[in-house]
């Protein structure tokens, strides 16, 4: 429901109310993509293999649409073209159950409220979180500390018809001057500026990033981790 209906209900203190509110959401809009990651464990424990599947999907069903969200789609790479030449069309199941507990009789973890109050970054959209977590992890490996790799499988990579996209994030690719502007705060906090490519400040999310990291990392842990590089 990210960017979607009223903010002020959203993000409502009382789970149930949000979580009433968001069904009403979910009867007027829908997805339109389905992302489904499956794990093998094949080293005990400590290597797996993993497989992902991006599903471009269409309901049959009447459904609303935001301007600002199609806008904020389109933004960010994705292809309307394709969603409707070649989504996958279906029906909307059953109503969602009106109390949570019938949803979930052995108990939900609120990960929104985790993530605010538990976790407390400034920010936890997930442009934000995966390369802030991506510097991390390549500074545990620089230091010998227990980290992720990721080998990619040649039987997947010679697949027909297979795009491929770096995991290294990326300086601001529109804007050779980002990393010497001011930064939006908009964009730092939201990952999102109405203003889009006409906005006056940086919106170079990979020096937001490193800023914050560098404020709370110790000037010798910063020696050990070059992450210019990225």
């Amino acid at each position: 429901m990210s960017g979607l209906g009223d903010r002020n209900k959203l993000f409502y203190p009382e789970m149930d109310i949000r979580y009433k509110y968001m069904t009403e959401l979910a009867r007027s809009f829908a997805p339109l993509s389905l992302g489904i990651c499956c794990f093998k464990c094949t080293h005990a424990g400590t290597r797996y293999l993993v497989e992902t599947y991006d599903l471009l999907v269409m309901s049959k069903q009447l459904f609303s649409v935001q301007a600002d969200s199609l806008k904020f789609l389109r933004g960010h790479g994705f292809d309307f073209n394709k969603l409707i030449e070649s989504s996958l069309p279906y029906t909307p199941g059953n109503d969602l159950p009106v109390d949570l507990s019938e949803m979930f009789p052995m108990g939900i973890y609120d990960t929104k409220y985790i993530a605010d109050y538990v976790y407390r970054d400034t920010a936890t959209y997930l442009q934000f979180v995966y390369i802030q977590e991506h510097l991390l992890n390549s500074m545990a490996a620089d230091e010998d500390k227990p980290s992720i790799s990721t080998d990619f499988s040649a039987g997947f990579t010679a697949l027909p018809g297979l795009q491929h996209y770096s995991l290294q994030p990326k300086k601001c690719p529109n804007d050779p001057t980002a990393e010497t502007k001011p930064v939006c705060s908009n964009f730092s906090f939201h990952g999102w500026c109405e203003l889009g490519d006409s906005c006056p400040r940086s919106h170079d999310l990979l020096r937001i990033v490193k800023e914050r990291l560098f404020k709370n990392i110790p000037a010798g842990r910063r020696k050990l981790k070059n992450l210019n590089r990225h």
